[in-house]
């Protein structure tokens, strides 16, 4: 998400719009449809999409305004990884939760049953495997 607040050039106060850039079509036409109307310290919030977003230029290193060779998406929250005893795939299902998310815990126990019960059928699939296995070599034997 990039967010690019707009200020008066001589006071540098607000000038009471933004532009917020969304990774993903489906961000931008949920957060259009929530907030639309929604009501923020007593002020009513007017949402709607913008044809042609384009981000504020940025200044180079000699000082003239370019334009931004990527796009920056400045508002995004930075993810942390417990570096405790999860293992790899423990770690990168945790980057794709947002540490603040209310739902954080439920998800992350959610996501542990499934992976208990993905090991539990891997087992019994292995151990059938291993029967089914001892019975053709019997058969063979006869």
């Amino acid at each position: 998400m990039d967010v690019n607040l707009p200020r008066d050039k001589t006071t540098g106060n607000p000038r009471g719009f933004a532009f917020l850039m969304y990774e993903d079509q489906r961000s931008t036409v949920l957060a259009v449809d929530n907030l639309n109307g929604a009501n923020v310290l007593g002020k009513t919030l007017r949402v709607d999409h913008v044809k042609n977003y384009k981000q504020p230029k940025v200044k180079g290193g000699d000082g003239e305004w370019e334009e931004p060779e990527e796009q920056s998406l400045n508002a995004r929250p930075e993810m942390i990884i417990d570096g405790g005893h999860a293992s790899d795939s423990d770690a990168s299902s945790v980057i794709s939760i947002d540490p603040e998310d209310p739902m954080r815990d439920y998800i992350l126990a959610q996501r542990k049953e499934e992976k208990a019960l993905k090991k539990s059928k891997k087992s019994k699939k292995s151990k059938k495997s291993k029967t089914s296995k001892k019975r053709r070599g019997d058969d063979d034997k006869r």
